[in-house]
């Protein structure tokens, strides 16, 4: 049986069995490793670049959100009232008319004792004795308290339409100022992606042209060209920014769930899509991190951190999706990029750039 290794002695097991940095093993070589050492799972790379600040279009990207939410959550807030206030009316109309009769019922019985001279003189002398006298005043009490309440009622009742009226007109004058609000923000979020997704582009293209320079001078020097990814990078432009974020997540959700499909990550895609539009990222770079580094998850080295994130644990999936997306558009960029596999992996970059990207490819 094989001797148990110190968590601390892992990263020398890796490298002895792969011939790899320490810091990055395979899956395979986890799990063979996981097997025989009986240790802890640990990720194919531990990032510890986790807490970087928003740079000014990130901060920019991470603001709009804000607003946009806000904006969002305040028309449904909007729309709500106006539902109510349409609904208590809609009752109060059905109410109305039955009060308004019942009260003319009451006054027709009040003005008849009142014409037949039933006044409280006239119970008092009409009276045999005491026990019909108040059998006789309690009698005529009830008819004029049934009234009374009656009419309360019913002025209660109209009191309260006129004022659900009123709200529902202060509602639907909000509503259209809010609504607009909400479209100003969905256009400065929408611009304030596009941008980042540009700055993306622009930052590959710059790569491949240091890639091709670095490899072209080294051909003049008669020496091997430096190691390069060999995956080709997904393209920035696949995620369409143009829409509501509804619709992003909407358009992005199925295709995430398709690709967790059986993982402790499984039915994540909208916390995925969502985080992404939140981060302003490309959707598919956090669940691909999560590929590589755990197996979506599978081999977790911290509750919940399916990334290699640092040594950071979560209580939720909800709750550790959306911080590990922030943090790539924080520290890394909008999508995989080599700089960015230089930060996250630096002892095997090229390669987890290409085990990135394929996996980027799938969804």
């Amino acid at each position: 049986m094989a001797s148990r290794l110190p968590a601390s002695r892992l990263g020398l097991s890796v490298q002895a069995r792969v011939l790899r940095p320490a810091r990055c093993a395979c899956a395979g070589v986890l799990a063979l490793t996981l097997l025989l050492c009986a240790v802890p799972a640990r990720a194919f790379a531990e990032t510890e670049d986790i807490s970087a600040e928003a740079n000014g279009l990130q901060a920019a990207v991470e603001s709009t959100a804000a607003k946009y939410d806000e904006a969002t959550e305040r028309v449904a807030e909007i729309k709500q009232q106006i539902e109510d206030n349409q609904a208590q009316i809609q009752e109060l109309d059905e109410q109305i008319p039955v009060y308004r009769e019942a009260c003319n019922d009451s006054m027709v019985g009040v003005y008849k004792l009142q014409r037949g001279g039933m006044g409280i003189l006239a119970v008092i002398l009409d009276s045999q004795d005491f026990p019909s006298f108040l059998t006789t005043y309690d009698q005529f009490n009830r008819i004029f308290d049934t009234a009374n309440e009656r009419l309360k009622t019913l002025a209660r009742s109209v009191q309260e339409r006129e004022d659900a009226q009123a709200a529902l007109e202060e509602a639907q004058a909000d509503a259209e100022d809010v609504q607009a609000d909400a479209e100003r923000a969905m256009l400065l979020a929408v611009a304030q992606r596009e941008a980042a997704q540009k700055a993306a582009e622009e930052r590959a293209q710059l790569e491949a042209r240091e890639r091709e320079a670095a490899e072209q001078a080294a051909q003049e020097r008669g020496e091997e060209a430096p190691e390069a990814p060999s995956a080709s990078a997904p393209s920035v432009g696949d995620a369409d920014w143009s829409g509501s974020k509804a619709s992003f997540v909407s358009s992005w959700a199925g295709r995430l769930d398709g690709y967790l499909a059986g993982s402790p990550l499984s039915g994540q895609g909208k916390t995925f899509a969502a985080a992404a539009w939140d981060a302003g990222i490309d959707p598919r770079f956090s669940a691909a991190i999560s590929e590589v580094e755990s197996s979506r998850g599978a081999a977790c080295f911290r509750p919940y951190n399916a990334w290699g994130w640092g040594s950071v644990s979560w209580g939720s999936w909800e709750e550790a999706i959306p911080a590990h997306a922030m943090g790539l558009a924080r520290g890394y960029g909008y999508t995989v990029s080599e700089a960015a596999a230089q930060k996250y992996c630096p002892g095997n970059w090229q390669h987890w750039y290409d085990r990135v990207a394929q996996e980027m490819a799938k969804i």
